[in-house]
């Protein structure tokens, strides 16, 4: 039950910058820092990070991450965050860039968790059920602080959160142990070519539709010039 409950808040960690990512450019935008083009170049560095971790580590074998692992990757994200503050739009970009590759790389191992937990759609249900109670107390309490406002507030906030939910689960987390790599291999053979590339397409389809639609959106927005 410890690593259920650890897979969720693992996953409930990797997931929180997706969900932040309204409030992180309304801020953004409402100080002063970014224009509304610039806003979707900084989910993109998020979604890049994320994607950039979840296909490196499937790639290299990696499935666990030892509990000083885990503390370190706190201390990533929190320098990530701290990059962000400088006055540098690719400041913005590097910061937010590495706080995905962090909070990917906690939500692939939460998922590989579940996965090899003797009960998985239990793992699953109760990971799944965390990362929607997690986001939701944070979106409402980022909402009630008014962090929308002031990116500085929302920084000072993320910088207590991420590492106390991190240290949480560090407490309560127990690597799962090997699973023997010929049998997963005999029983379970990996993607072909054209199953990978119908997954990356999906993704690219996932995430691009969203970026035109706002590119569309902003077109509309925003004023054009006086002739």
């Amino acid at each position: 039950m410890r690593n259920i409950f650890a897979t969720g808040l693992l996953s409930a960690v990797g997931s929180l910058p997706t969900h932040m990512i309204p409030l992180i450019l309304a801020s953004l935008i409402l100080g002063g820092g970014i224009t509304i083009e610039q806003s979707g170049w900084i989910a993109t560095s998020v979604v890049l990070g994320s994607l950039v971790s979840t296909t490196l580590l499937p790639a290299l074998k990696i499935e666990q991450f030892s509990r000083l692992q885990l503390l370190a990757s706190a201390l990533v994200i929190n320098a990530g965050f701290l990059i962000t503050t400088v006055s540098s739009f690719s400041n913005l970009l590097i910061g937010w860039f590495t706080i995905g590759m962090c909070t990917g790389a906690l939500a692939y191992i939460g998922t590989v968790v579940a996965a090899h937990h003797k009960q998985p759609a239990k793992g699953f249900l109760i990971r799944f059920g965390l990362i929607l109670v997690c986001a939701g107390l944070v979106i409402i309490s980022l909402q009630a602080k008014d962090a929308a406002t002031s990116y500085s507030e929302l920084v000072t906030f993320s910088l207590f959160l991420f590492p106390f939910l991190i240290i949480v689960c560090t407490c309560i987390y127990q690597p799962p142990k090997a699973v023997s790599r010929n049998l997963v291999e005999s029983t379970k053979p990996g993607l072909n070519i054209f199953q990978r590339g119908s997954v990356l397409v999906t993704f690219l389809f996932f995430f691009g539709v969203t970026g035109v639609l706002a590119y569309w959106l902003s077109s509309f927005i925003t004023p054009s010039p006086p002739d």
